[in-house]
């Protein structure tokens, strides 16, 4: 299963294909993998930049496999072609879960912390400035919610339905 990409307020894609399930592997010049991606695809930079909000299931997925579309969109942090939108609460959901989840990722903390490091000196970094009563059927999920609507986001990344 893809992540689902919500497109503005009301359209959804949820493209359809299977996950893998391949033991968590990750490689450890993450930043400057990613670097060289991009460096390759810098001449495909459109006129607009996209805004995007990653959920945490995203990320989780992202570091359990390299097979997947999570990892791909991961890869492409930096690239030009879209700019991935970050809040201090929504760094701290990301670190939390990935460290409670370090026997099943094959990870050590150091690369929890160089992973997340990377991606918040890439990220556009907002300040959220309000908080809403919970909205969502998981209220964790409203912190993604304000980030998007703080940053303008044109896409949501999410495993949620």
């Amino acid at each position: 299963m893809n992540p689902l990409v919500v497109r503005g307020p009301t359209q959804c894609n949820d493209p359809a294909s299977s996950r893998s399930r391949q033991a968590p592997r990750l490689v450890r010049q993450l930043p400057t993998a990613i670097e060289s991606r991009a460096a390759k695809d810098i001449h495909l930079v459109p006129s607009r930049v996209f805004q995007v909000v990653i959920d945490t299931n995203v990320l989780i997925a992202a570091l359990r496999s390299r097979r997947g579309a999570s990892h791909r969109l991961m890869m492409l942090i930096g690239d030009g072609r879209w700019q991935m939108n970050l809040s201090v609460p929504l760094v701290l959901e990301y670190e939390e879960v990935a460290k409670r989840l370090l026997p099943r990722l094959g990870l050590a903390e150091e690369d929890i912390d160089a992973i997340l490091d990377y991606v918040c000196s890439k990220a556009n970094l907002r300040e959220i400035f309000y908080l809403w009563r919970p909205l969502l059927p998981d209220p964790k999920d409203d912190m993604v919610l304000e980030l998007a609507v703080e940053s303008q986001t044109d896409f949501i990344v999410t495993y949620n339905a």
